[in-house]
């Protein structure tokens, strides 16, 4: 896989923020929120495929929102250092969201930038397969959920669709060009389903698209059910997934729904519940059924305690199915996990290095943990035999810090 980063764009981003009206606005979040103590999944993240590992982390000063800076890393196959491909032209403070189509297009890029500061909308940047030569395809008007799973694409030529935070998540779907979106389904409508019913659904989470080009979307329920939804043509259905009985029958949270280039659109996610214990289980779906698949198709993780006052720092997926996640501890240390895909077992691993922003499940198992301090990122890779944390790549970012006030 040949990665270069252009340093131009084909259709300049920066024109595209301009047109639509500067950088106006303001990050609305989502409304309603999570209910109260529930888990969340931060827009840090990571997944790899056969053709290369990317990654999403915040840098500069992460205590200051004006200060913090999004980046876009990529490594591709073979290869052992990282490279920064942030598209350029845009102000990424509020963050960037980012669309892998597992399909015909597996290789192609995708990013959208969620408002901040005065930038009211998201525009988006596209790069062809196996390179990265950044182009504008367009903008989504008011802006990506805050969550790393709310821009999904399928096959080439077909629809993209978007998470937005409006009336407690509507998912919109488009062409891309700022007047071409629509709404296919709200948090209301899906409520008043028979599924949505089952569920409870308090807000909508999470978004990702099948081989077969339907959406399916997460959502926070009240009642003990995996809040995963899948459109049958015109009606939506669950997913016939069981959680861990460990989860018992409190309310339950998809953080994350996602498919991966070179896995024929296979779903996987992660799943959390049991309360203020802070469960969470991975789970894994089929290649797109529209109905959503059999119960057999479906699968999930044994529950694995994260701990009372728990936060999710980062989470990431896997070539082979593998879901990472690392987590604060209610005392504020830092802790991560790793799955290694259906049918196996949670394994802890060593407590990963200060500053990490992101977890890198890689082609052969291998697995990163990219740490930030300020402008310096450290790539620390986990060495199997010793269990421990060695740094192989030191990277400093030119953030110009001070430039969004």
């Amino acid at each position: 896989m040949n990665l270069i980063r252009s340093l131009t764009l084909t259709g300049c981003l920066a024109a595209v923020a301009l047109a639509a009206g500067g950088c106006g606005g303001s990050d609305s979040g989502r409304n309603p929120a999570l209910p109260p103590g529930a888990l969340s999944a931060p827009l840090d993240t990571s997944f790899s495929y056969s053709g290369a590992s990317f990654a999403v982390v915040a840098m500069g000063e992460l205590n200051q929102p004006l200060n913090t800076f999004w980046q876009l890393l990529v490594r591709p196959a073979g290869k052992s250092r990282w490279l920064l491909v942030t598209p350029p032209g845009v102000a990424d403070n509020g963050g960037l969201v980012v669309d892998a189509p597992p399909g015909a297009r597996a290789g192609a890029i995708e990013v959208g930038f969620r408002p901040s500061v005065d930038l009211a909308f998201s525009p988006i940047a596209a790069t062809p397969p196996n390179r990265i030569a950044w182009n504008a395809p367009g903008l989504l008007p008011g802006g990506f959920d805050d969550a790393p799973d709310s821009f999904a694409g399928g096959e080439a030529g077909t629809a993209r669709f978007a998470l937005v935070a409006t009336g407690g998540g509507e998912v919109l779907t488009g062409t891309g060009s700022s007047s071409n979106w629509s709404v296919i389904v709200t948090r209301h409508s899906l409520a008043a389903t028979l599924a949505g019913r089952s569920c409870g659904i308090d807000v909508l989470t999470a978004l990702a698209v099948a081989s077969s080009g339907e959406p399916v979307v997460g959502a926070a329920c009240a009642h003990p059910v995996a809040g995963v939804f899948v459109r049958d043509g015109r009606r939506w259905v669950s997913a016939p997934l069981r959680l861990p009985v460990a989860f018992g029958k409190g309310a339950t949270s998809v953080l994350r729904v996602t498919t991966l280039p070179g896995t024929n659109g296979r779903l996987m996610g992660l799943v959390s519940g049991g309360g203020s214990a802070h469960q969470v289980a991975a789970v894994w779906g089929p290649a797109g059924a529209r109905s959503g698949g059999s119960t057999g198709d479906w699968s999930s993780s044994a529950a694995f305690p994260l701990g009372k006052g728990a936060r999710v720092v980062t989470t990431g997926f896997g070539p082979q199915g593998q879901v990472a996640v690392a987590w604060s501890t209610g005392r504020g240390s830092l802790r991560a996990a790793v799955d290694a895909g259906p049918g196996r077992r949670w394994q802890v691993l060593s407590a990963p290095p200060k500053g990490t922003e992101a977890l890198v499940i890689g082609r052969a198992g291998s697995v990163d943990a990219l740490a930030v301090s300020s402008t310096l990122l450290v790539d620390w890779q986990l060495q199997p035999r010793t269990g421990r944390w060695k740094a192989v790549q030191r990277m400093r970012v030119p953030i110009e810090l001070g430039s969004s006030s």
